[in-house]
This record gives structure tokens, sequence and C-alpha cells, in this order.
């Protein structure tokens, strides 16, 4: 199967699912996403922005959905010619609240947890890249967005004030509920 054809797939098997993505009388949905955005704050020393896939699911309560969000997000260091660090990554697990108004169309959300984060570094006597540090911490990320069919975009603010780096970052996400 080729790139296109998956692709193609994909699309057609997502908007089949256009009438029951996160309706508010469905009691469980789930969801697939892409972050990608600038670093903010002291980050932006050490990285120029940082993307990556999120998943979620997401269990029906109130006005909005209860949610558990995990994902593997990328960071990409600045270039300098003293700095050798290699891609980094974060790992978030993280529990919120979606708050969905306006004809169920626009929505905030807040997530509190932990990630993990590995910030790799090159050393030139070695083949392979090694972690410099890696760090657990607590996480908080704040999103709004529109959703509609399918699809959701949002605009989303995290913070994780880690033990070696604080992480601070703006993501544009765009999402599949199904």
């Amino acid at each position: 199967m080729t790139f296109k054809t998956a692709a193609l797939t994909a699309c057609v098997f997502l908007c089949a699912h256009a009438t029951r993505a996160q309706d508010m009388k469905k009691p469980v949905s789930a969801g697939l996403g892409f972050e990608l955005g600038p670093t903010a704050g002291v980050t932006k020393t050490d990285f120029s922005g940082m993307f990556g896939p999120t998943t979620w699911l997401a269990f029906r309560a109130g006005h909005g959905f209860l949610s558990l969000t995990t994902g593997f997000l990328l960071f990409v260091p600045v270039s300098t010619s003293a700095d050798k660090s290699d891609a980094s990554f974060q790992i978030p697990v993280l529990a919120g609240y979606k708050y969905i108004f306006m004809h169920e169309r626009l929505f905030v959300k807040g997530e509190l947890g932990a990630s993990h984060f590995t910030h790799t570094f090159h050393d030139s006597r070695e083949a392979e890249p090694v972690p410099s540090w890696t760090s657990w911490g607590p996480t908080l990320a704040l999103s709004a967005g529109y959703q509609f069919n399918p699809m959701e975009l949002s605009l989303k603010d995290e913070i994780f004030p880690s033990s070696g780096l604080g992480i601070h970052y703006y993501a544009f996400q765009l999402g599949f509920d199904f």
C-alpha cells in the first residue's frame, strides 16, 4: 500500500465518522492529533520549536468531556556552533476537562499531569547521541479551539517546569475525534 493510498483511506474513514465524532450524546470518544509550534521563554535559547503526535481518550461529563492525553513531542535544538544538542523529546501524561460551548463548536480545555523529558547531547567521542539528562515533572496545558465534524483545531500553551530546564511552548493542534 502506498502512502497516498493510506492517506486517502484514512481521510475517507475519518470523514465517514463525522456524524458521531465527539457528539455530546456519545459517552466515550478517542482522538489523534498532531502538534506543531514555537518554544517560548527561556526554552527559546535551547530549542527553536516542537512537533509530534498526540492521542486522547475522552469521557462525557456535564457539558464537555473528561480527557486523558499522551503523546511524543520532539524538540528541535537551536543551531549554534557551540551546542551539539540533538532533538530531545517529551512524553506528557495529562488529565483534564474540555468544556464545549457555542453550538457545540468552541471549546476550552485545561489539563494537568506529568511529563518525562529527555535532552540528548552528541559527544564527538561517541557514535550515538547520549541523554545528557532526563526529568519527570508536573505539566500544565491550556488550550482553546474550534471543532467541526470529526476535526478540531486548537491553540495550546503548555508549561513543564523540569529540574534541568523549564519547557514552555505554544502549539497549533490539528486533531481528529472518533
